[in-house]
């Protein structure tokens, strides 16, 4: 699953992604708002030293609801990684186990 940067013009694989983190408030019109950073693994970063991208503004309490559904969707994407791969290799044990 992919997620769009705000603060630079790409678009960061949430696998890619150690941690998140909120940042401090600022005011903007009426609201107070606040942006989650996306930290990035070094080892897939071209210069190895990225500070973080912004992928999303908002409340403090958006934020938060953003972290989690993201944190959600990479494990579930990840367990279904899993099952997926554990049914194609006991399908092919299957087929091809039986010759012996």
């Amino acid at each position: 699953m992919w997620i769009k940067s705000l603060s630079a013009e790409v678009w960061v694989n949430i696998t890619h992604i150690t941690h998140f983190s909120i940042g401090t408030p600022y005011d903007h019109r009426d609201h107070t708002l606040r942006h989650v950073t996306a930290y990035l693994d070094a080892s897939v970063t071209q210069h190895g030293n990225v500070d973080g991208v912004t992928v999303k503004y908002g409340t403090h309490e958006e934020c938060e609801e953003f972290v989690k559904e993201q944190i959600f969707l990479q494990t579930a994407y990840q367990w279904l990684g899993y099952i997926v791969a554990g049914g194609i290799g006991a399908l092919l044990t299957l087929l091809f186990g039986k010759g012996t």
